[in-house]
């Protein structure tokens, strides 16, 4: 079965073998269940194709790819990117800081922006990092992303906190390990009752495969829960 998963990915499965593919610009890679499915799928896009063999992958789009094949390890990490956003917002010197948000803290809209505060670029910045490797950002970006129209320097301050604790987790990784359960694991939460002003509540989640989290979310919900039951009932 072929399937186009978008304009840029693929999948086909055959009989036992699994092999997806994502197409950027002139490059592609190239995933499959066995060493015999990617030879397979190499040798007929190369009678196709002129193509050039970079043969294992060590950094995709930013996204470094670490594999040890005697511990049965993949891991997953944007360390040099995050480096390079503490750089652009003059944070590389900054002192670490154990946790992305203030327990208890309460953000309210500014009555107006402050121009003068690169506040959108900040907050946007470490969202590449919180959809690809890093879960433990979401529900801190995802409360600071709703400021984006009318921040003021406490917001300033929530989007520094967030870099200093860059800056002391900057080594994070997604570790994959084949000895690990696949068995899927998923999790949820609610912090109900939320944002003071509409009494809405964030929901979360995550799912474990591998020893690792392969999918995860934070987002503000539509509706207004009575009660923490409700709440964590929502959520899941």
């Amino acid at each position: 079965m072929r399937t186009e998963l978008g304009d840029q990915q693929y999948l086909l499965m055959d009989d036992s073998e699994i092999i997806i593919l994502l197409v950027y610009v002139d490059d592609f890679f190239l995933v499959a269940s066995s060493l015999e499915a990617i030879y397979k799928i190499k040798d007929a896009l190369d009678k196709r194709f002129e193509m050039n063999d970079l043969v294992e992958a060590k950094v995709l789009l930013g996204l470094h790819i670490r594999r040890d094949k005697v511990l049965g390890t993949l891991k997953l990490s944007q360390g040099k990117y995050a480096a390079h956003v503490l750089k652009r917002f003059g944070m590389a010197e900054c002192n670490p800081i154990g946790t992305p948000l203030g327990v208890g803290m309460q953000l309210i809209k500014a009555d107006e922006s402050d121009e003068a505060l690169p506040y959108c670029e900040a907050v946007g910045s470490p969202m590449y990092l919180m959809v690809r490797t890093r879960l433990d950002l979401a529900f801190t970006i995802g409360k600071l992303i709703r400021f984006v129209s009318c921040y003021g320097k406490e917001h300033w301050a929530a989007i520094k906190r967030v870099l200093r604790f860059g800056k002391g987790s900057v080594v994070t990784k997604l570790v994959f390990d084949k000895n690990s359960s696949y068995v899927v694991q998923g999790f949820s939460c609610a912090d109900w009752p939320g944002h003071h002003e509409t009494r809405r509540f964030t929901t979360g989640f995550t799912f474990i495969l591998g020893g690792a989290a392969v999918s995860w979310g934070s987002k503000l919900q539509k509706t207004v829960a009575l009660s923490t039951t409700a709440a964590a009932y929502m959520a899941l």
